[in-house]
């Protein structure tokens, strides 16, 4: 017996939204004034109304339909299980009669107990001239509701932290005793008999003279048993570690408030044959990261699960709107199948859409290293996946944000796994955010075998591409049969790469560059163009190949000047004269120096330089992995030596990918004042492939993304 649904139609920022599936916990998130409050001004008018009482009623999203529509759905299988074993008695009777369907409980229904799933809808209807009317007439079926499924909310922001009123509200509404028995007489009795023992009626006396002088309305039921709660209770003034409320912190207060609030709310009701729903508004306001996790995890205890391992029990379902990964991290680690993310996004035309999150995972590993870090990402515009800490330096540059700022909105993620990369992607976890992932040349494509025997090799890496056989031409077979310009598109492209599967190449071990008859670009272009359409960005070579490359060759040269205090220039004037060494050469060998990968997708390893030392010595030919001319090797190792850095002393993450982004900044800079044209044209014609991914990182840049 619980909240199974909220539907809402046609009011405040809802167009039509259905929040379903609900879970023990449901954990609501969202930019900000995208209507997650709105959900909550929508349940507190509905139960208002449940209660009587007068207020205006929400505006409709649309003017064009004359009503707007509130239902909620409840689960009444559980009360009417139990029904069925106590057929006499007259409370159970009375709740099946008012809130199951008649088929439900005829003498044939009952005997099967696979079939006795039911359901309650409660629809308030909301009108164009403000008026509301219930989609029952019957004003008992109006009162269990309310008493049945209780509703309350927690908003931090909006309470007096250091006056806890609220709770007495909460604990009256979870027990109901029978006072039917108790009236003001015997109440007055009791009172004069307990205090005095003369006999002098002298409480009685005394209420008598009150009610002479004041005039007051009757008691409900609700402030009676409140009345009697706090009558036996040592006291009715909350304290805090014995301290009053006042000498505590707002964040104190909160956190204690909240934490004994649901306490009381999931205790109590456990016990009772009611079911309440509780909304928190950003629990986190004013608790230090680590409370956060403390509440999720007191909350979590509170629920009990290994005391009911049969899960038969009917827990309190509570809503939570957040915009701290940390709580939305402690969430999934600790209520794992118990738990649901629901993301609010707003379109274009201002309209509230709700999707699902698949936040439950069947990794017990991811679980483990499921952080912060992790939980982030569902708050992000935009995801980038990246591989190493290059990428993170390059797309995180203070500079480069301030001409392309859209890049302050990315959230640049370093994928440490594919067990980690394939479930924080958004499409595993059904959300709309875009993303795109970026990878390097070699996780697509490989080169195997001997300097003279050289092959393609299409790898497969994880969830991301598969580029198996079987699995490409069963894709073909598909695009054979369609005409469009989009199928026969894909249709080459497959059949391009099934043709290159194990193709021989070669490569000039001199360039380092591929052969043309080996038509390596076309294979590229195939492979790239695939898995674009799985957001997926695949470099040339790696993204030290998007930097260090011939059209920036003026900025690379220019830096490694003021870095490294090299002078270029003789070394360009004896490779004109050269005619083994080229320019390209020489970019992508100092390409190679900085981590990079050559034209032909080999890195520093293959340069085997001590093995260049010493055949150099002997004037003989280098037989290393590229088997360079000595000619060659010679000229590269006076560059090596003389003009710049040494490999073994760069790293990863030794700063130079900043370095030299925030000198090309400055170059790009002044050519742009003095050409008078923007920034942006200027960067293009100096880095192409890295203003391809820049651009590809805004939203609306392509369909997919």
């Amino acid at each position: 017996m619980t909240v199974q649904a909220i539907k809402i139609t046609n009011l405040l920022s809802f167009d039509e939204i259905n929040v379903d599936n609900l879970n023990d916990l449901n954990c609501i998130v969202g930019r900000n004034n995208v209507g997650k409050s709105n959900l909550l001004k929508v349940l507190k008018f509905f139960y208002n109304k449940l209660e009587g009482k007068e207020e205006l009623p929400p505006k409709l999203n649309s003017n064009y339909s004359y009503k707007g529509s509130i239902s909620v759905t409840f689960d009444m299988t559980r009360i009417y299980r139990i029904a069925r074993n106590q057929p006499e008695n007259k409370y159970f009777d009375f709740i099946i009669r008012k809130l199951v369907p008649l088929h439900k409980r005829s003498i044939f229904a009952l005997t099967r107990y696979d079939n006795d799933y039911t359901t309650y809808t409660l629809t308030l209807n909301i009108y164009n001239d403000g008026k509301v009317k219930w989609s029952t007439k019957d004003k008992q079926t109006l009162n269990l509701i309310l008493y049945l499924f209780p509703f309350f909310h927690i908003e931090p922001r909006h309470m007096d932290l250091h006056e806890w009123d609220s709770l007495w509200d909460l604990i009256s509404r979870l027990k109901s005793f029978n006072l039917s028995k108790i009236d003001d007489q015997s109440v007055i009795d009791f009172f004069d008999k307990s205090i005095n023992s003369s006999g002098d009626n002298s409480y009685e006396n005394y209420i008598s003279d009150l009610n002479k002088t004041i005039s007051t309305k009757p008691s409900s039921q609700k402030e009676k048993v409140l009345i009697y709660i706090k009558a036996g209770l040592k006291g009715y003034s909350f304290e805090i570690d014995e301290n009053d409320l006042k000498f505590h912190s707002d964040g104190t207060n909160s956190f204690h408030f909240i934490k004994t609030f649901l306490k009381i709310l999931i205790t109590i009701s456990r016990r009772e044959y009611i079911t309440p729903f509780v909304f928190i508004d950003e629990p986190e306001l004013g608790l230090h990261p680590k409370m956060n996790e403390v509440l999720v995890q007191d909350i979590y205890t509170s629920y009990n699960y290994n005391e009911n391992k049969d899960d038969r029990v009917t827990r309190p379902k509570v809503f939570l709107t957040t915009h701290s990964p940390n709580i939305v991290k402690e969430i999934i680690k600790k209520f794992r199948q118990k738990q649901r993310v629901y993301c609010f996004q707003k379109k274009a035309d201002s309209r509230t859409t709700i999707s699902t999150l698949n936040s439950t995972y069947d990794n017990e590993s991811f679980i483990n290293i499921f952080s912060d870090n992790e939980a982030r990402l569902f708050f992000s515009d935009f995801i980038l996946f990246v591989e190493g800490e290059s990428e993170l330096e390059a797309f995180g540059n203070m500079k480069m944000t301030e001409h392309f700022p859209h890049l302050r909105n990315i959230d640049v993620y370093k994928c440490s796994s594919n067990v980690i990369g394939e479930r924080v992607n958004p499409s595993y976890s059904n959300s709309a955010i875009p993303y795109l992932f970026l990878f390097d040349a070699d996780k697509a494509i490989s080169i195997k075998g001997e300097p003279q025997s050289l092959s393609i090799k299409l790898g497969k890496n994880g969830d991301y591409f598969n580029f198996k056989p079987d699995t490409l031409k069963s894709e073909l077979n598909k695009y054979k049969l369609g005409f469009s310009k989009k199928y026969k598109t894909k249709r080459e492209n497959i059949e391009t790469l099934l043709s290159v599967i194990n193709k021989a190449v070669k490569v000039n071990n001199t360039t380092q560059c591929f052969l043309k008859e080996s038509d390596f670009e076309s294979v590229f272009t195939a492979v790239k163009s695939r898995l674009l359409d799985k957001n997926i960005y695949l470099n040339r070579t790696t993204l030290e190949g998007c930097l260090i490359q011939k059209n920036s060759s003026k900025i690379v040269y220019e830096w490694l000047g003021r870095k490294h205090n090299s002078n270029f220039d003789s070394i360009l004037q004896r490779i004109k004269r050269s005619k083994y060494v080229t320019e390209d050469m020489l970019i992508d060998y100092i390409r190679v120096i900085f981590n990079g990968k050559s034209m032909a997708l080999t890195d520093y390893s293959h340069f085997n330089i001590e093995a260049y030392k010493q055949t150099l010595a002997k004037k003989k030919k280098v037989n290393g992995k590229l088997r360079y001319t000595s000619r060659h090797a010679k000229m590269l190792m006076k560059l090596l030596e003389e003009k710049t850095v040494h490999n073994k002393y760069l790293d990863k993450t030794d700063g130079w990918t900043t370095s030299f982004l925030n000198h090309a900044v400055e170059y790009v800079e002044k050519e742009s004042l003095a050409k008078n044209q923007p920034f942006g044209a200027i960067f293009k014609v100096y880095f192409p492939e890295f203003y391809d991914i820049i651009r590809m990182l805004q939203p609306d840049s392509r369909g997919e993304i």
